[in-house]
């Protein structure tokens, strides 16, 4: 009688543990339809990325040797560069914003160089850098959920 009840509660055990995927039906795409933009303005929007990321804390199955992977990548600022790179030119002036600390840090040190005038001679005006072109709109954003793949 044990051996029964043994040989069943394995049986139920093994297969609880069994994944069957069974073949679905193709997911379906919409067509991708182009959005009718307005004419450009007269000076494109100066536009500032800083960054993306991924914060969803998804995985997905891999073939790789890792068995799970992020399901976006950590980083996605290089996808929202390349969507606002893709708009008709005239719309956007792109600037990076991503390492602004690093690029305030080199001008601090090249106004020092432009203004060192070799050991104190007064003779030289200073002379300055040009200003940074300032962003009207700024994209900072994050991956919150994701849903599935699509490939084009």
């Amino acid at each position: 009688m044990w051996r029964r009840a043994a040989t069943i509660s394995c049986a139920l055990a093994l297969g609880a543990c069994q994944h069957i995927t069974r073949p679905g039906a193709p997911p379906t795409v919409a067509p991708r339809v182009e959005i009718e933009l307005p004419p450009p303005p007269g000076r494109p929007l100066t536009v500032g990325i800083y960054s993306c990321v991924d914060t969803s804390g998804q995985r997905r199955p891999t073939q790789l040797p890792q068995e799970l992977s992020t399901a976006a990548p950590m980083d996605c600022t290089p996808y929202v560069i390349r969507a606002v790179r893709d708009l008709r030119p005239g719309y956007v002036f792109l600037v990076e914003r991503q390492h602004v600390d690093e690029l305030l840090r080199e001008r601090q040190l090249a106004t020092l160089a432009l203004n060192n005038n070799g050991g104190g001679e007064a003779s030289s005006p200073p002379r300055r850098l040009s200003t940074l072109r300032v962003a009207e709109i700024l994209l900072i954003g994050q991956v919150v959920a994701y849903d599935r793949s699509i490939q084009e």
